[in-house]
């Protein structure tokens, strides 16, 4: 839901900012399902705010940025 709303509106129709605070947890879940949905959400927001989300992203594991290069042009860090 998070990633529609964020490719319809904007980043700015939702504050990201509690949601990415949790990517990391979400990219661990034992859900397929909701790690698979996290990625895409990151990619959205990544669309939206740009460079400014790379800091965020510095908690991260090597092997969660992997999986997000793996899907999309995403930049590496």
């Amino acid at each position: 839901m998070v990633p529609s709303i964020c490719r319809e509106f904007g980043h700015k129709a939702i504050g990201i900012k509690p949601i990415v605070k949790q990517i990391q947890t979400l990219l661990e879940d034992r859900d397929k399902n909701v790690r698979e949905e996290t990625k895409v959400m990151v990619v959205e927001m990544y669309r939206w705010v740009g460079a400014a989300l790379k800091p965020q992203l510095a908690n991260l594991k090597p092997v969660q940025v992997s999986l997000l290069l793996t899907i999309t042009d995403f930049p590496d860090q």
